[in-house]
């Protein structure tokens, strides 16, 4: 029942806060209004406040009231291809990328990567973040007979310029599919979410201008943070 409540009084002040009825640097309800409103205890409303504040909706400091932060949602085109590196830099955002890990892996140890050739593939997964917030988790998958030479350092900045000035690569066009996940163990230990978030999870297949795959990726993303986008035409 208290999580219920806390949920309840979460998705209250996260709409409020998203519909502009609160704006960045409005204070929410006190703890003691709150408590009443809902007809909760404290630590149920704490749970809640504590949410906002992991999400970065909002502000909290002892014995202050709580501030409401500006929360911006980044637009994420699904119908190019751009690096994260280049969408960032073109939003002018403050990003940064850690590589979790990089190693090489067989490819019948991977889930639908028929496209790329090699029997080896090099397993990267990065960890995206905007404004120090860890809200994406790249897993790529990168077949071993195209790609050489990649190394962490490399990683962290941007594959793609590194495919293309350094290797001499041309990288034509991708296919993506766009679903809704849950959180997994993964996610809980790598992103900033919780159990009960959703993650919107984007897989796509990068190839050459020759048709070859070179590229099968899985981006999982915080649904809260991105609005995806995409062009069509008639």
């Amino acid at each position: 029942m208290n999580k219920a409540i806390y949920l309840k009084i979460y998705e209250d002040l996260k709409n409020q806060i998203k519909s502009n009825m609160l704006l960045p640097g409005d204070t929410i309800p006190s703890e003691a209004k709150l408590r009443e409103i809902y007809n909760c205890s404290r630590d149920t409303v704490r749970k809640a406040t504590l949410l906002l504040e992991q999400k970065n909706y909002i502000k909290k400091s002892r014995g202050k009231s709580s501030i409401v932060l500006e929360n911006r949602q980044y637009l994420f085109p699904t119908s190019t291809l751009e690096s994260f590196k280049e969408l960032a830099i073109k939003n002018n955002l403050h990003y940064e990328t850690k590589v979790a890990s990089l190693e090489i892996k067989d490819k019948s140890e991977i889930d639908d990567i028929e496209d790329i050739k090699s029997e080896k593939v090099i397993e990267l997964k990065r960890v995206r973040k905007i404004n120090n917030d860890s809200i994406v988790l790249d897993i790529d998958h990168l077949d071993t007979d195209i790609i050489t030479g990649l190394t962490k350092e490399i990683a962290e900045d941007s594959i793609y310029e590194y495919f293309e000035n350094d290797l001499g690569l041309h990288i034509s066009y991708s296919k993506k599919t766009v679903t809704v996940d849950n959180v997994n163990p993964e996610d809980l230990e790598l992103l900033d979410v919780t159990e009960d978030d959703l993650l919107v999870m984007v897989r796509s297949s990068t190839y050459l201008d020759n048709g070859e795959c070179l590229q099968y990726s899985i981006s999982r993303h915080r649904s809260d943070k991105f609005i995806f986008t995409s062009y069509a035409s008639r």
